[in-house]
């Protein structure tokens, strides 16, 4: 074994062994034997050309759970620190359960490589994805219901300042994305996280906190909750601004340094790139099998990077349901311990972002060169500061003439997270003795987002502008759809208002009528198809006007502007809020409002869009046709 792993480290492979020593040298129970044998499978390639793990792989997964379930410590301790080693996330994640186990032992050594091997798995900082997530749906998306019936609950104004306040964080939060992404463009998207994160913990502490203040009279808790307001919405706009790309990056790097993705090499030389095609055409079979080969390699990669996203997002949001019913303080805390446990393991894993990175202008650092040099090592190459020459075919006045078929999404969207849970509160959410929690309502929006999303996908299949164009044009309708229920429901809430205001004695404020929570269960659901056609759509349509090796960019730049777009919307939102305070939305309490006349309103503005786009869309069409 000594003698075959010299071969190895000195450059020359014997594969035709492998066989053999899983034969005769697997069986062992000789401590040195299997130090060296774990040494030897560290040291072998495990992957083909291609990038998949070799099949004969699979062979060592289950004397690797033999060894993780060992009585004898020593064996269950090296396999332990040979799958923190392990870069294979094939080979590891069957093996999750059995290492799991190891949590429990008694002994700290074990413990704490058992968390090695996980990380192994989530390397990546996907457990930040996974803690927003779950923060956006327990605390941001319902936060307007913490400042109406907890800080403000005694104000008679209270649904009008919260929205306001609310419409206000969102679109300063929205707006600070651009700005984000410049930093993060010069200083490197790492910085950004590291601090925007911090904000997000500290404000999540100041709201925390805040709840200890209601009531009292010098206002503390208001004065608190603007703070924490101001910090979450750095927190809320470093994620789209910084993390979506940093985690893609050390996906590329990763696959790169491994040659496990050969697709996933960008090349940013056009020069070389001209070369190589012009070599291919001079051949005398151009081979239409390889463009092939090509193009779903690009496939595979587009979806991983986008399960990337997609998984740790789609589990943080289902973690909200074991949170049913929980009081204000206890969702706060937990949400608190959840970004800030993610945000540990995110340093924690400083030194392998380091050694994923490989670029011209910085070295990767060691875990022996200290902290300062990684975290030098993660800013950005000259060449990543000048993307923007690269998206060049993308027209300011093409991108300018479609966001402004946005404004009324951002209009929907920012009523949908303000007037939407208000509305929901006056209603029955009692099915029988089961009580309806509104988290349920958070989830259904992002449900619906992320199935019409796929469905589109899977309907669609070839993806052209024209397609993207309907897709769009689908999203625009169902924002106007969405306050037509909206607007409906409303109009039926005052008639059972009117019926049922005369037998009810108590305080009108505290009111509950007789009419179902589930009939939100369309603008919601609608509100969600919305932002999954009309938001993906335009990051799509920025796509579509660049060649393939910069479509990665335009996504992101086609993300921000819709980020920008919406933040507009937001604040021209909080705008008109204030602007009708006094007619549609003047009376105190919210049951005799005109909320009706205000989503009315909002119809006709959206139809009026609908009109614009389809100009719009038809000009597209005809010039690029």
């Amino acid at each position: 074994m000594k003698k075959e792993i010299m071969i190895l480290l000195n450059g020359d492979t014997i594969p035709q062994l492998f066989f053999t020593i899983i034969r005769y040298v697997l069986p062992s129970e000789d401590h040195t034997v299997q130090k060296l044998l774990l040494l030897y499978l560290e040291i072998i390639d495990k992957t083909d050309s291609r990038g998949k793990v070799l099949p004969e792989m699979i062979l060592i997964c289950q004397n690797l759970r033999n060894n993780l379930q060992s009585p004898n410590e020593y064996i269950r301790g090296v396999t332990l620190r040979f799958l923190c080693r392990l870069n294979e996330v094939e080979i590891v994640e069957p093996l999750i359960s059995s290492i799991l186990a190891n949590l429990e032992h008694s002994h700290p050594f074990f413990r704490q490589n058992a968390v090695g091997a996980i990380m192994s798995v989530y390397r990546l900082p996907q457990g930040l994805v996974l803690s927003h997530s779950f923060v956006n749906h327990v605390v941001m998306s319902v936060l307007i219901t913490y400042l109406t019936f907890v800080i403000w609950s005694r104000s008679n104004d209270n649904y009008q300042l919260a929205a306001i306040a609310i419409n206000v964080l969102d679109g300063v939060s929205s707006i600070m994305v651009c700005v984000l992404v410049h930093i993060s463009y010069k200083v490197g998207p790492f910085k950004v996280i590291a601090t925007t994160n911090a904000a997000y913990i500290l404000g999540l502490v100041l709201l925390w906190s805040s709840s200890k203040y209601v009531g009292s009279e010098s206002n503390a808790s208001d004065k608190i909750f603007y703070g924490a307001g101001l910090l979450l919405a750095l927190g809320e706009a470093g994620r789209p601004a910084a993390l979506g790309k940093f985690l893609e990056d050390q996906y590329l790097s990763e696959a790169d340094h491994k040659n496990k993705l050969p697709e996933t090499r960008i090349s940013t030389d056009r020069e070389e790139q001209n070369h190589i095609s012009t070599r291919k055409e001079e051949q005398e079979d151009p081979s239409s099998i390889s463009r092939e080969e090509d193009k779903q390699k690009r496939k595979r990669v587009e979806t991983r990077q986008a399960a990337l996203w997609s998984h740790p997002w789609f589990i943080g949001a289902a973690a909200p349901l074991a949170l049913v019913n929980r009081s204000w303080p206890t969702q706060l805390l937990l949400s608190m311990i959840a970004v800030g446990v993610s945000y540990l393991l995110f340093w924690y894993g400083v030194f392998e972002y380091s050694r994923n990175i490989r670029n011209e202008s910085n070295d990767p650092a060691g875990r022996d060169s200290g902290l300062c040099p990684a975290i030098k090592s993660l800013s950005p190459s000259e060449e990543t500061a000048s993307w923007k020459s690269r998206l060049k075919p993308i027209s300011r006045k093409q991108l300018l003439v479609m966001c402004l078929a946005f404004i009324v999404y951002s209009l929907v969207k920012a009523t949908g997270n303000t007037f939407f849970f208000d509305q929901m509160n006056l209603l029955n959410y009692h099915i029988g003795n089961f009580e309806v929690p509104i988290i349920y309502f958070v989830i259904l929006e992002s449900l619906s987002s992320s199935v019409i999303s796929f469905l589109w996908r899977l309907l669609v299949p070839n993806q052209s502008k024209s397609a993207t164009l309907v897709r769009i044009g689908c999203g625009l309708v169902c924002s106007v759809l969405c306050m037509v229920a909206a607007w409906q429901v409303e109009i039926r809430r005052k008639i059972k208002i009117n019926t049922e205001y005369s037998q009810y004695t108590g305080d009108p404020d505290q009111m509950e009528i007789s009419m179902s929570i589930l009939w939100l269960i369309p603008q919601f659901s609608l509100l969600g198809f919305m932002r999954g056609l009309a938001a993906d759509g335009l990051i799509e349509f920025c796509a579509d006007r660049v060649d393939g090796n910069d479509k990665r960019e335009a996504r992101y730049y086609g993300s921000y502007a819709s980020e920008l777009v919406l933040g507009i919307g937001t604040l021209l939102t909080a705008v008109s809020i204030f602007a009708f305070r006094r007619t549609w939305l003047a009376n105190d309490t919210y049951n005799y409002n005109r909320l009706d006349k205000y989503y009315r309103g909002l119809v006709f503005i959206g139809v009026a869009n609908l009109c614009y786009y389809f100009c719009v869309a038809v000009n597209f069409y005809t010039k690029e046709g």
